[in-house]
Formats: structure tokens, sequence, C-alpha cells
């Protein structure tokens, strides 16, 4: 295990520090070539805490998503979330790593990664990756031209996380959207359909997932949704409807 971290660390090293992804991948390949071999039973070994074990299965997922295998590195995620205390940081970190991977995996279907979110934001919002996924939740909404949605959840990540790495990126794409004239023209550049109820379809598949049921358009008006979306508050008075 200790050869595994230095392994992941010098990976992510490659990655974050000297953006080289190439030998990067060729680490990380390493590293889940290794892993996966013997991660079975290392999960089963008795010696190894229950935070030891997520750790190592984290290093493996985070190996998977960088190098393309990403319904492994769900598949890891998921495996976290269901052995591992919310109390601990890997959990979060699973959590977050899976919004990300989802939202890669179905970029043709935003409310999928969005629900992700919207979920964690609902169950953890003081974590300390609640700015993050905030941050994450703002760039589908931007990358689906909904600049107006957007920018309501870039300023909240300013205003709520000052100083924080995610507030700076939020700062310096409100700042481009002005600079460029993106929240004044809206029209110009039609917003994906879906997402105009890409909110109250991430809410309805994440109460769906724990055996409530709500119409979308229940939901929807609940929210608050209008021709340019949904608002954060709206999702959550939302939830609040529905328990």
């Amino acid at each position: 295990p200790a050869k595994w971290g230095a392994l992941f660390e010098l990976s992510g090293h490659y990655l974050r520090v000297e953006n080289n992804r190439g030998q990067s991948i060729v680490h990380y390949f390493d590293l889940v070539e290794q892993m996966n071999a013997q991660l079975p039973s290392l999960q089963a070994d008795s010696g190894l805490t229950p935070l030891n074990k997520a750790w190592l299965e984290y290093m493996v997922a985070q190996a998977c998503y960088n190098t393309g295998r990403l319904d492994e590195a769900l598949a890891h995620y998921d495996n976290i979330l269901a052995t591992c205390p919310d109390t601990v940081d890997v959990f979060h970190m699973a959590y977050y790593s899976k919004g990300i991977a989802t939202d890669w995996v179905h970029q043709t279907e935003p409310a999928r990664g969005a629900a992700i979110f919207v979920e964690y934001l609902n169950r953890y919002p003081e974590s300390i990756f609640a700015d993050r996924a905030l941050a994450a939740l703002a760039f589908i909404y931007y990358r689906a031209n909904d600049y107006s949605n957007a920018a309501d959840l870039y300023t909240t990540v300013v205003q709520n996380y000052p100083g924080s790495p995610a507030a700076a990126g939020a700062e310096s794409v409100l700042n481009f959207m002005v600079e460029h004239g993106l929240l004044k023209g809206e029209e110009a550049a039609p917003q994906q359909p879906q997402l105009q109820l890409c909110g109250p379809l991430a809410l309805q598949r994440m109460l769906a997932s724990k055996g409530v049921e709500a119409s979308l358009d229940d939901l929807a008006l609940w929210a608050g949704n209008s021709e340019t979306g949904t608002s954060m508050m709206g999702l959550i008075r939302a939830a609040g409807r529905v328990g």
C-alpha cells in the first residue's frame, strides 16, 4: 500500500504540478494494473481499517478515471459511498468525484451529473467539498449556455466561500461572462432544452433513488422553474416539499 500511495502521489504530481499528462497516465495505468489484481484481497484483510480500505479504493478509482476507465471509476466511488462513513474526507472526495465522472460520461445528458451535485449539496451543505460541488454544478449550466443560472451559482460560490480556490475560479468565469457580454446575449446561444429542466430532473432522479416519487411538473412548479432554468434555492424548496 505504501508503494501504491507513492505512485498515486507521483501520478498526481505529473498531472497537476508539471502539467505532464502523458507521464501521469503512464503511472496511473501502472497503478490500476497493480492494484486491481490485489484490491479484493486487501478489502478482505481484517488487518486494514475501513478507512485504509476506502483510501486504497479511492486511489484505484482516481487512477481509473484518469485513464479513461470511467465505468470502473464510478463503481469504485459507489462502493466507497456504500461502505465508508460520511464523517471522513475520503467519503466526500468520492462523492464529488462521482459527480465529475458522471457528468463526463453523460455529457449529452447534463441532468445526470447535476443530479449528483444537487443530491450532495442537499445532504451536505456544510461539507468541505460544498464549494467545489456548487462550482461544478455552475459549470454544467455554463456549458449548456444557461449563463443566467450559471452566474447565480458562481456568485453564490464567491459570496459564501471567499478566499477559496473555488471562489477564485468562479470570479474568473463571472468576469469572462461580463467581459464577453454572455449575460446579455443568451438569446444568441440557445440553451439546451433539457437544461431548463435540469435542476428539477436532477432532483427527481435523486428522489427516485431514495424511493420517493414526485412528478417533474410538480418539482418544476415548486422550484419556481422558468424559461431560464431553476435556482439552487428553488431546488432546495422543492426538495423540502417532498421531505
